[in-house]
């Protein structure tokens, strides 16, 4: 559907959902770029009565893997808001486990303000690694962890030293990261070297021009170890993708010719790019 949007992508496999309030049932699906194959996930249960018009209702779909179980399993978290003042909103999950036919309900503990502000209009993005989906909390200064293998949610603190400027969080070589943008030509990384101990190890990127915005945000890391940044559109035909060399301290951008078949007729097109992609068969 055109108005679906493409989430962070995991061992070779992409969430493609819609994410925030919704009146209709949307279905969420699994694509496959090296096979070109996808599957469209069952519809949510209970779709009378959670979008009917007498309620609001925010979902959030999340991709995660199981290396206990050598599964993939989508999160679906939904928070439902009934417009009467007079009944309370209330938060409900459901995980559906590829290679089976039906959403499995949980009634898990949350950790923060599920129902508040910063999850309901806030970024969504999420990062799974070491068995669990993360999402970065900024009202409460923390990270919200859900364990796939225990299916609970826990919590996780953020580097005493990250910056309160705009934060978000992205994986970098297989680690977790939250990139701090609080200066005119500087990011400031936190990575999760050592997970179980919570160890975080800083990184400074000092951009060669006066102004970060021309080089955009980080993107995640390639199999070279180099970061990625955001891709700028510079013709019809053309982007520019611009890397950032960690032990060299050094840039390089590449510059990548789009198919003329792409764009027949398309005036405006959104670019989005997946560090660390790896071909599967799955």
């Amino acid at each position: 559907p055109s108005n679906s949007s493409v989430s962070l992508h995991l061992n070779g496999l992409f969430l493609i959902h819609r994410n925030g309030f919704t009146r209709t049932n949307a279905s969420a699906y699994i694509c496959n770029p090296s096979t070109r194959e996808f599957a469209r996930l069952p519809a949510i249960d209970d779709s009378s009565i959670l979008f009917s018009p007498s309620v609001q209702t925010h979902v959030c779909y999340n991709l995660g893997f199981d290396p206990s179980t050598n599964e993939y399993k989508v999160l679906n978290i939904r928070v439902v808001r009934p417009r009467s003042s007079e009944r309370k909103a209330r938060a409900e999950c459901q995980i559906f486990t590829l290679g089976t036919d039906s959403w499995r309900k949980i009634d898990p503990v949350f950790p923060f303000d599920i129902k508040g502000r910063d999850w309901l209009f806030g970024s969504k993005d999420s990062v799974c690694v070491n068995g669990a989906i993360h999402w970065l909390i900024r009202s409460e200064n923390c990270i919200a962890a859900f364990d796939l293998r225990e299916e609970t949610f826990r919590i996780m603190p953020l580097p005493h030293a990250a910056g309160t400027g705009n934060r978000y969080m992205i994986q970098i070589n297989g680690l977790l990261a939250v990139i701090c943008h609080g200066h005119i030509n500087m990011v400031e990384m936190w990575v999760l070297e050592d997970y179980q101990n919570r160890v975080w190890v800083a990184e400074s990127i000092v951009f060669p021009s006066s102004s970060s915005s021309c080089w955009g945000s980080i993107r995640g890391s390639i199999f070279t170890g180099e970061i990625l940044l955001t891709p700028q559109r510079i013709s019809r035909h053309g982007v520019c993708v611009p890397f950032y060399d960690m032990r060299k301290g050094s840039f390089r951008i590449v510059e990548i010719t789009l198919f003329p078949e792409w764009l027949s007729g398309i005036d405006d097109i959104e670019i989005t790019c997946a560090g660390d992609y790896v071909e599967s068969i799955l």
